[in-house]
């Protein structure tokens, strides 16, 4: 799996990140660093005892979460945001670091994910609404799985891709031999990658559903794509509405889901599908679909809190930069109706 990665071979281009830049030697330098301690972690992560990997990652975490850092103060500031007084300052400061502890237990898990067999997580994971996901596969129209990142997503896309063809559209990491590794980890599962902001993935994705397949689609970022804003935790919050478009070109099921870590196993949870409304125009249709999922995943969200990731900036966009493209220095986030 790991041989295409030791190869010295040219680093891949993120198909989103626009023209080639230079980049500098030291960059190189701690690339290749953290790769090869994400090596050394994943072979010590396979030794016995088993399940010490995981034990250590949450020690881990916990102790990250409690150096005061950027994404600390911007999950704390999140939570403040979303939860007001409904929490104290203690308890933002108790769940951010039960974060950051789920995590490092996340980062062992995804190693322990690289050597183990496909099929292999069904002792690992108990599955709730699991008739909404039948259901959804016998109307032959195609899967979306819509899903944010909350607990181990990566687990619960090997899991589906057992019994489904999964492809699923992911961001490109700024590692790129972190990347390539991860999309090798989920390929040994039988997921395919498609990347968020390559020219491709709009056809590939539809091509996907078309053919009665799967697609899995994470929708709690403020990135640079087609979005909306929807409420998310009583705020409106840029969303991407690729979704609600996919969905209503091609008549595949809209199917929240998510994944939990609970009592030492994990559990996935498929909600009722969402359905595109039956308004007159498509912007409003795509507008609403969208916020129903979102307000799916907020209750997702709502159940662990601490294993949602609360370091991402969910909302940087105000309608005023989203109007004049200033709210990451760029022009490059849209409103709907460029791309679907």
């Amino acid at each position: 799996m790991m041989n295409s990665l030791e190869t010295g071979e040219n680093k891949p281009v993120d198909p989103g990140a626009g023209p080639p830049r230079e980049v500098r030697w030291t960059r190189i330098c701690r690339v290749h660093l953290l790769w090869w301690m994400i090596r050394a972690a994943a072979v010590f992560s396979r030794l016995p005892p088993s399940g010490w990997g995981v034990r250590l990652g949450a020690v881990l975490g916990g102790l990250a979460g409690r150096i005061p850092t950027g994404g600390q103060r911007r999950a704390l500031e999140n939570l403040e945001k979303c939860y007001g007084t409904a929490l104290t300052e203690a308890d933002r400061t108790v769940l951010v670091r039960k974060m950051f502890a789920h995590l490092g237990r996340g980062v062992f898990e995804l190693f322990h994910l690289a050597y183990l067999a496909p099929g292999a997580l069904d002792d690992e994971i108990e599955v709730d609404g699991l008739k909404f996901f039948h259901e959804a596969r016998e109307r032959g129209k195609g899967i979306i799985l819509v899903t944010g990142h909350i607990g181990n997503w990566e687990l619960m896309a090997a899991w589906v891709a057992q019994r489904v063809k999964l492809t699923v559209v992911a961001r490109y990491l700024p590692n790129w031999k972190l990347n390539e590794w991860l999309v090798a980890v989920r390929a040994r599962q039988g997921v395919t990658t498609l990347y968020r902001g390559s020219p491709r993935t709009a056809r590939e994705s539809l091509r996907c559903l078309r053919r009665g397949e799967t697609l899995g689609i994470l929708i709690d970022q403020d990135t640079r794509v087609d979005g909306v804003f929807v409420p998310f935790f009583g705020h409106p919050a840029f969303t991407p509405v690729g979704a609600a478009a996919l969905a209503e070109r091609t008549g595949a099921t809209l199917l929240p889901c998510c994944i939990y870590r609970e009592k030492g196993r994990h559990r996935i949870c498929f909600s009722r599908p969402v359905e595109i409304p039956k308004l007159p125009h498509r912007q409003g249709r795509r507008t609403e679909c969208t916020a129903r999922l979102t307000a799916c995943l907020e209750g997702f969200i709502r159940r662990h809190p601490e294993q949602w990731v609360w370091l991402h900036r969910r909302f940087k966009t105000t309608l005023e930069t989203a109007m004049d493209g200033s709210s990451t220095g760029d022009s490059s986030k849209t409103m709907p109706g460029s791309s679907l």
